[in-house]
């Protein structure tokens, strides 16, 4: 969730129990993960929130842009150095 439109913000409250679960289960079973909430928030540090996802929910194609390359890192199959195409 990012933080667009406002109201969207008070979800926080309900959704970072659930995001530090999903972190604590992945560590317990060595599981990989592609950390989206955090990569979200940061991102939104570079352009506006609405420009990742127009409700704060469903991302827009720059977000799912963003998805598959973090995703691709993760999974090892490209180097952060790597060019996009």
């Amino acid at each position: 969730v990012v933080p667009h439109p406002e109201d969207r913000r008070k979800w926080r409250e309900d959704l970072d129990p659930k995001i530090g679960i999903v972190h604590a289960l992945a560590r317990e079973f060595d599981a990989k993960l592609v950390p989206l909430d955090a990569l979200f928030q940061k991102a939104c540090q570079d352009n506006p929130p609405a420009w990742w996802a127009g409700d704060g929910v469903h991302p827009s194609l720059a977000g799912h842009t963003l998805i598959a390359r973090v995703w691709l890192e993760v999974m090892d199959l490209v180097s952060p150095a790597d060019p996009v195409g």
